[in-house]
Parts: structure tokens; C-alpha cells; sequence
């Protein structure tokens, strides 16, 4: 009977010290995936926010409608533009804008949780509202400009 006891004592403790390791291991796994998703927005962030730069000063230098699936409207062809010097004007603007705010918001995001470790609710929802927001006047811009010069 004592053998059981011990026995079953033994088997207790190396389940409770397994699973308080699997928990340990879980919890660095999530970490890690967090780390990787947050790693993932930043890219995204920075290198839309390249991209729209670079569309700005192709655009300002060129003057002319280049094949670009990211500056013009839904289904709305270069070559169907009924002002495209009008377009230009409006669009310049806001693609630098809406460029220059992306490329501030990745850094600010990429030192709040990269570099100083702040994990606050608030910087995980800004994090996401603050582009999103972005996006949603970047196309509404979009769709104003559709209705205008096309």
C-alpha cells in the first residue's frame, strides 16, 4: 500500500512538472507567433508606405497614367480618365500623405513594440485602428476621384 502511495505521489508530481513545462513552452510559442505577427504588420505598414512614395514621385515625374493597380479607382482603366492632369493633381497629394502617415505609423509602431517592449491594449489597437483609418480615406479619396474623372 505505501508503494501505491509513493507511487502515485511520484506519478503526480512529473504530471504537474510536465504540464507546468508544456504551459512555459505554450506561453514562449504564443510569444513568438505574437512577435511574428507584429513583425508582419510592420512590413506591411513600411512597405506600403515605400510603395506609395515611390508611386508619388513616379508619378509627379512622369505625369502620365503608368499601369498601377494601387493609384487608380476600382475598375477604373488609365486610359478611360477623362482629365488626367486633373486626376494627377488630386491624387498627388493624397498618395503622399497617405504614405508619409503609413511610414510614421510603422515607425512609431516598430519602436513602441520592437525596441522599447510596450505591451499596452492601446498600442495593440492603435496599431490597428490608425491604418485601417488610413485606409479608409485613402479610399474614399479613391472613390471621390472615380466620380470625378471618370
Amino acid at each position: 500500500m505505501h508503494h501505491l502511495i509513493t507511487f502515485s505521489e511520484t506519478v503526480s508530481e512529473t504530471v504537474a512538472e510536465t504540464v507546468s513545462q508544456t504551459t512555459q513552452q505554450a506561453a514562449a510559442s504564443g510569444d513568438e507567433m505574437g512577435n511574428m505577427l507584429s513583425l508582419l504588420l510592420l512590413v506591411m505598414m513600411l512597405g506600403c508606405a515605400i510603395y506609395c512614395i515611390y508611386t508619388f514621385i513616379r508619378l509627379r515625374k512622369e505625369c502620365y497614367l503608368f499601369p498601377n493597380k494601387f493609384l487608380y479607382p476600382g475598375n477604373c482603366k488609365p486610359e478611360e480618365c477623362v482629365d488626367v492632369g486633373g486626376f494627377i493633381d488630386y491624387i498627388l497629394p493624397r498618395i503622399l500623405l497617405f504614405g508619409i502617415a503609413l511610414f510614421l505609423c510603422g515607425v512609431a509602431y516598430g519602436m513602441l513594440d520592437l525596441v522599447w517592449k510596450v505591451n499596452h491594449i492601446a498600442v495593440n489597437i492603435g496599431s490597428m485602428v490608425v491604418p485601417l483609418a488610413l485606409f479608409g480615406w485613402y479610399i474614399y479619396a479613391q472613390r471621390k476621384a472615380a466620380n470625378l474623372f471618370w
